[in-house]
């Protein structure tokens, strides 16, 4: 017996239990620095435009909270100023420092130009400081064709749902506009379905929680907190999370998000498949909001909640936000 093991043997199994916690607990903070260091140096977390990435990111998150405004069945007409300024301002610094060359910055600009062609079609007056400022920025871009959110049908929505795997995937967009009850059996089908989604080793992490009482549906959304103007609307909220316990290490700290991610996917195309209306929610939450969910219904302490969504009816006629992808040449590196 080596002296390693007549250690193990001899010490209370109380006392190896603290030399482990404590082992483990001087490798994790090695391994959360390690991830905090690079994602604070890389991140927009301090808004530092030394590369396009930063800025085109802050540009995509704004001009994405226009089109959803803009797609709305009630529109508010002059919604998102303080939005739409940004935006322009951080347009006009990206074509400064950077060019205009980028595939989601020349979005950006058509996103600008359909708010401003979308209020004058209704007459509605913007103010004099905003149209100068747009127009600031689109003076030289006379052939620039205004962004359209998508006018769309029950029937159209669903005309892929029995098609190649390239139409069903190019046709299920996130829908935020519901109308009517969804079965819970149907949700039920879904889940089976999405079952199919690898994990790693197995270990199947994902846990599905069926929110369908309204009360509970409003508390949760209020935690979650980007849903306005369309989760009052939701008949089902799903909340996914996925299960530690079968995690063997801290070099797998992330993989309950990659296989929660791979998992959400797989159950947004069986909900689609089975025409259910749904739009994920992200859960980018801070610890009080996460212990303010877990006291609105019982969330195992050993799950990660990885998002939610947002479930309802498909109505007859509704719009959807355009979410313009880049080409796929823009991030495909053959090495």
């Amino acid at each position: 017996m080596n002296v390693k093991e007549l250690v193990k043997r001899l010490m209370p199994e109380v006392v190896l239990n603290k030399v482990k916690i404590l082992k483990f607990t001087k490798i994790s903070n090695r391994f959360y620095k390690y991830d905090s260091d690079r994602f604070l140096k890389h991140s927009n977390v301090l808004t530092k435009w030394n590369n396009p990435e930063k800025l085109l990111g802050q540009i995509i998150v704004e001009y994405h909270a226009i089109e959803k405004g803009l797609a709305m069945t009630n529109m508010r007409l002059g919604f998102g100023k303080n939005v739409l300024i940004d935006l322009v301002n951080h347009c006009i610094l990206f074509k400064n420092l950077f060019g205009t060359d980028r595939e989601q910055f020349k979005y950006a600009l058509r996103v600008i130009a359909e708010y401003k062609s979308v209020h004058r079609n209704e007459k509605f007056d913007l103010e004099d400081d905003l149209i100068d400022l747009i127009d600031k920025l689109l003076l030289k871009e006379e052939d620039l064709e205004p962004s359209e959110q998508i006018s769309m049908t029950k029937e159209s929505y669903l005309e892929h749902t029995y098609s190649s795997f390239e139409k069903f995937s190019s046709n299920r967009k996130s829908l935020r506009m519901f109308e009517g009850s969804v079965k819970i059996e149907d949700i039920e089908k879904a889940v089976s379905l999405a079952q199919n989604a690898p994990s790693a080793c197995n270990r199947q992490p994902s846990r599905v929680y069926v929110l369908q009482e309204k009360e509970l549906i409003k508390k949760a959304l209020e935690v979650q907190n980007g849903n306005r103007g369309f989760g009052h609307l939701s008949d089902k909220v799903i909340v996914l999370t996925a299960e530690l316990g079968g995690y063997l290490s801290m070099n797998e700290r992330n993989d309950v998000y990659v296989n929660g991610g791979i998992y959400a996917m797989n159950l947004l195309y069986a909900l689609h498949y089975y025409q259910i209306g749904a739009c994920p929610l992200n859960w980018c939450a801070s610890p009080e909001q996460d212990l303010k969910l877990r006291e609105i219904f019982e969330i195992k302490e050993s799950e990660t909640v990885i998002l939610m969504i947002a479930c309802g009816g498909i109505p007859d006629n509704f719009k959807l936000v355009t979410s313009h992808k880049d080409k796929y040449k823009n991030i495909i590196k053959v090495i």
